[in-house]
């Protein structure tokens, strides 16, 4: 069991399995105003949770790539993307509020006007060193990346 399993175990106990290991797993984080985690801040929280130096190099085997509202993080065999919008995170606050026995996590949902997500991927290779179709190459290419978010046509624009 990994360190992020552990954790939402302990925080959430028996309640919290986890029953496709190739899912992401997510935190949401509520917050009053709207915040993107930048290239600068991650980078810098990467180099002291994980102990590992980032570098500017395009063969570097941890980076941050941030184009729009798109933030990857590649560090060892984790890969993490940043999600943040700036609204709440879900429609009709008062009605999801509502569903809350504690009435402080009642005020944390009715004041939150932003949120940020942490989506957490990690990269496994199966025996035969060929990945699984749903999983992502145990070597993401930055410049691979860029030309993909490039391509996608999706809408990077931040909020």
């Amino acid at each position: 069991m990994g360190f992020l399993s552990r954790l939402l175990m302990r925080l959430f106990g028996p309640k919290f399995e986890r029953t496709d290991s190739s899912m992401p797993i997510s935190m949401v984080l509520l917050l009053r105003q709207p915040h993107a985690f930048n290239e600068a801040e991650l980078t810098e929280a990467a180099k002291r949770a994980w102990s590992t130096t980032f570098d500017r190099s395009e063969n570097s085997k941890s980076f941050v790539i941030e184009k729009g509202s798109v933030t990857i993080l590649k560090v060892g065999n984790f890969v993490l993307h940043f999600p943040a919008q700036g609204r709440p995170y879900l429609d009709d606050p008062e009605e999801v509020a509502s569903g809350f026995a504690r009435e402080n996590l009642q005020d944390a949902w009715l004041q939150h006007r932003a949120w940020v997500s942490i989506d957490c991927l990690k990269l496994r290779r199966r025996r035969t060193g060929i990945l699984r179709d749903s999983q992502v190459s145990h070597r993401i290419d930055r410049q691979q990346l860029r030309r993909d978010l490039d391509s996608s046509g999706a809408d990077v624009s931040r909020e």
